[in-house]
Order: structure tokens, then sequence, then C-alpha cells
């Protein structure tokens, strides 16, 4: 998530060449500054970050409340061919 060189070494082969492997970090540098909050119920949201670069796919983000506090809830982060999160 946060090295792109070995991110990409470790895990570019589940990455077309149109979109290649980068770290979250390098993405969230060259994002755009707006992004785009949907209510998928009363505690979830889904939420959308897009770059101006070509290469980079947009992140789909889903935040959970828990306890008065908006958490990053699992599936949110894309690391090789599999995600996590939690």
């Amino acid at each position: 998530m946060f090295d792109t060189a070995k991110f990409s070494k470790q895990c570019g082969d589940g990455y077309s060449k149109e979109y290649p492997a980068i770290a979250e970090i390098d993405f969230l540098r060259d994002a755009n500054e707006s992004i785009e909050i949907m209510q998928v119920s009363n505690n979830w949201a889904e939420v959308t970050i897009g770059s101006p670069i070509k290469t980079h796919y947009p992140r789909l983000w889903y935040l959970h409340k828990e306890a008065d506090t908006w958490k990053v809830s699992e599936g949110s982060f894309i690391i090789g061919n599999c995600t996590c999160g939690g």
C-alpha cells in the first residue's frame, strides 16, 4: 500500500498495462481534490476517489459507522489480486 516499486514487483502481474499496480500513497498524492460520497444505508457509505491521471483506476472505499465513528471497511484496499481491510 505504501511502496509502488515493491508493490508493482510483487503484485504487478495481477494488473493490466492500462491500469498498472500503484501504491495507495502514490495514488492519493495525485488524486482529485474532490471525492464522491454515496450513502448506502444509515451506517454505510461508499466513497469514490478519482484521479486526473489516466492510468490511475478510481478507488472505491466503503466506510462503516461504529459507535459514532466512521471506519474504513474490508474490501476498501487492493493488494495484488486480492483485497484487504477491516
